[in-house]
């Protein structure tokens, strides 16, 4: 082999390994990191629905309560003396 086409050879290979790698610059695969959930605000912890009632405007409409979420009051069972 002579000179050149040794250096042919040579320059045809790091081109080949170059254009491989993406030229050995910004190109090929990228790692993208994703943010951190953000933990779940505190007045979400407390049960269903407490949250959504809670960021409630003050002035809005009152919600209706669900179906036995309020307990009936009895004032004639069992009555207790008051001293």
């Amino acid at each position: 082999m002579t000179v050149s086409k040794r250096l042919l050879l040579v320059v045809g290979v790091a081109a080949v390994a170059l254009a491989g790698c993406g030229g050995g610059g910004k190109g090929g695969m990228t790692m993208v990191m994703q943010p951190p959930m953000a933990p779940p605000r505190l007045e979400d912890q407390f049960g269903a629905g407490f949250g959504a009632a809670f960021r409630q405007d003050r002035n809005g409409e009152p919600g209706e309560p669900a179906a036995g979420a309020i307990e009936p009051l009895s004032v004639t069972n069992d009555p207790r003396e008051i001293s």
